[in-house]
């Protein structure tokens, strides 16, 4: 389990370190436009 646990971490790691500004990207392209949303809802 903790072997498990370990290689999936490492394999997260190294997968945000090779793609971190792609996700960077899709977080910022999926948060602004959701926040958007928001303030008009609440206006």
């Amino acid at each position: 389990m903790t072997f498990l646990l370990g290689s999936t971490w490492l394999a997260l790691h190294v997968f945000v370190a090779e793609h971190g500004w792609l996700l960077a990207a899709a977080a910022a392209c999926g948060i602004a436009p959701a926040r958007t949303l928001v303030h008009r809802a609440a206006a």
